[in-house]
């Protein structure tokens, strides 16, 4: 399972302080810089979340570095939108989005993810979690024989890039489908 985040650095001139605090919480990692913002990729690492908040306190305490770091369940530039918002702390694309679901702007971005997802791709998801998170309820509840099921999921992730085995993923998913109802 691939977890992803972008963090936003208040001042540039700290990057290579923040690699090395990266480098000694994760001993697998993809990061990538454009500016003061970076995409970081870990695989399989279940304490994905509490090690960014480590990182994040650890910036701020030890060597004093303002940084956001916004947990994203697939990149997209509509997550740096939402990352610039955050007044320097750990937040989820869920709980982003769950704060400012009332807003216009908000409400605009959940359509274009929901858009972006297909109508195809949501009716396998809503299904999904229609039939709490049980793969083989879904697939009846679609008519479908769970093989031909389990090629729509596969295909949903490689369309999508979504992990559909991330419970964050499904929350942050589900959120966008309330959201745009």
């Amino acid at each position: 399972m691939e977890f992803k985040a972008y963090i936003l650095l208040e001042d540039s001139n700290y990057q290579d302080s923040l690699n090395n605090i990266i480098e000694q919480l994760f001993p697998s990692y993809l990061l990538s810089w454009n500016d003061t913002i970076a995409s970081i990729v870990v695989n399989d690492d279940p304490a994905f979340q509490l090690k960014l908040e480590k990182l994040h306190t650890s910036a701020f305490f030890d060597l004093n570095i303002l940084l956001s770091i916004l947990i994203v369940p697939t990149f997209n530039k509509i997550f740096i939108k939402y990352l610039k918002k955050l007044k320097h702390e750990v937040l989820t694309a869920y709980e982003i989005f769950s704060r400012l679901s009332h807003n216009k702007e908000t409400k605009k971005d959940a359509d274009t993810i929901k858009e972006s997802i297909g109508e195809d791709n949501i009716n396998t998801i809503r299904a999904y979690l229609k039939c709490n998170i049980n793969a083989n309820a879904a697939a009846e509840e679609l008519f479908l024989h769970k093989n031909s099921y389990a090629y729509r999921i596969k295909k949903f992730t490689n369309e999508t890039t979504y992990d559909y085995n991330d419970f964050n993923t499904l929350l942050f998913l589900k959120l966008i489908l309330t959201i745009t109802n």
